[in-house]
């Protein structure tokens, strides 16, 4: 079923909220909003979940046009290429995180981070194909 206009604003402002409750310090916040904003996230994820499973129960959603099998694979082939880019790439982009490992490890952690995706994302396509 497709999320409604309210459950996508509900979802955005947890979100939103999780990020102000990380990063409340370099925004100039005071300490008491550190446990604030993730309460009010959770409560947000639960009105969310509530909200949802009320549409289920209602049932009226039409049901998702199929995407044509062509489009299907320019989409499959797109996400596999960019998790492996990133996933790839991350030793260059890891230690602004805040990671601190030496560069060789920040590879093998790469490499092992790659196949794991792409096994991952393999089971997961091959389980969503319906078999003819």
């Amino acid at each position: 079923m497709k999320a409604t206009k309210v459950q996508i604003a509900v979802a955005y402002l947890a979100s939103a909220l999780l990020m102000l409750g990380v990063f409340h310090q370099p925004l100039g916040l005071s300490e008491t909003w550190r446990m604030i904003f993730p309460f009010a996230a959770i409560v947000c994820w639960i009105v969310f979940f509530i909200l949802r499973r009320q549409q289920k129960a209602r049932g009226v959603d039409a049901p998702a046009p199929s995407v044509p099998p062509s489009r299907q694979k320019v989409i499959r082939a797109l996400s596999l290429f960019l998790m492996v880019v990133v996933s790839l790439s991350s030793p260059w982009w890891l230690p602004f995180t805040g990671t601190r490992l030496p560069f060789p490890q920040m590879v093998i952690v790469a490499i092992v981070t790659c196949i794991t995706c792409v096994t991952i994302y393999l089971i997961a396509s091959r389980r969503s194909t319906p078999k003819a």
